[in-house]
């Protein structure tokens, strides 16, 4: 059966302790929060009758926890509940593991919760129950190993970029080289790539140096320069975009930009760099993701 993890920086405690040894802390029937999150959804009342949708922001996840804690006496009991205590008043990474070892995440903070009622749910001695409140602030389940793709170019000019068995390439004219890559997110959201750009790039003046087509045409370009030495980084979660330095080099982008995201199952993109040489390298990284988990 799946079962839910608890992991902080320095220590992670499976939910599963009861049912495996006889005792630990185990998380009952009851736990809700796993599926769809909430969303707040824009509507714009016009003069006619009914409402225009404009747009939907998801919500923090919120999840109920009920766990049960069993110990061979007392003192092991005021050490396991310590441990917990330690877990849950830190940032804690819940994980849902699935049956063949798959795990999609969630970074929570506790809300609430966590008190008992003593005489009831524990008398002190070999067992208590509670029931813990979280928070996820990004609340897609994502997954605990990332993807990537990587293309790299072809010569030591401007010319057609290669890569990874994921890439087929069409060069369409003379200053301008065409890579499809191609996507597949398991998830069923969608994910958020990370570009890592390694130069040489630089724009002809009529062409920008990089530009990246998602499968539905949403677009973006960036025309700055960089080296052979040099390293860029396009983070579109975050809406950063800086060089290896940590110098902002989001000015670069051309107007409106999308920084799009990776859909779920497999699609395709297009990215076109322009100066490419021999160290040029563009690598895309992602986590799948996922509404909800069962």
């Amino acid at each position: 059966m799946p079962h839910l993890r608890f992991e902080t920086s320095d220590d992670s405690l499976d939910l599963t302790g009861v049912s495996l040894t006889g005792y630990g802390v185990e998380a009952l029937s009851g736990v809700t929060g796993l599926g769809l999150p909430p969303v707040a959804v824009n509507y714009i009342e016009g003069a006619g009758d009914g409402a225009v949708y404009r747009g939907e922001r998801i919500q923090p996840r919120d999840l109920d926890i009920p766990l049960y804690v069993r110990a061979p006496d007392r003192e092991q009991l005021k050490v396991t509940t310590s441990r917990l205590t330690r877990i849950l008043t830190s940032e804690i990474r819940l994980w849902w593991v699935e049956d063949n070892g798959e795990e999609w995440g969630l970074v929570c903070r506790r809300l609430g919760g966590g008190g008992y009622i003593y005489g009831k749910d524990t008398v002190g001695y070999d067992e208590a129950q509670t029931v813990v409140t979280l928070r996820a602030g990004q609340p897609l389940w994502q997954a605990r190993n990332p993807m990537s793709r990587v293309i790299v170019s072809a010569n030591a000019g401007r010319g057609l970029l290669k890569g990874d068995t994921s890439l087929s390439m069409l060069r369409v004219s003379g200053s301008a080289a065409n890579g499809v890559i191609l996507f597949e997110s398991p998830g069923d959201a969608k994910a958020v790539p990370v570009w890592t750009i390694r130069g040489p790039i630089q724009g002809d003046g009529e062409h920008p140096a990089l530009e990246a087509i998602s499968p539905t045409g949403e677009r973006f370009a960036w025309d700055g320069v960089l080296s052979a030495d040099d390293t860029l980084t396009i983070d579109t979660g975050r809406a950063l975009v800086y060089d290896q330095a940590g110098v902002n080099r989001y000015d670069d982008l051309l107007p409106a930009p999308r920084l799009w995201r990776i859909p779920s199952g497999q699609s395709r993109a297009t990215i076109m760099a322009l100066g490419t040489g021999g160290t040029t390298r563009i690598t895309a990284t992602w986590y799948p993701r996922k509404w909800a988990v069962i």
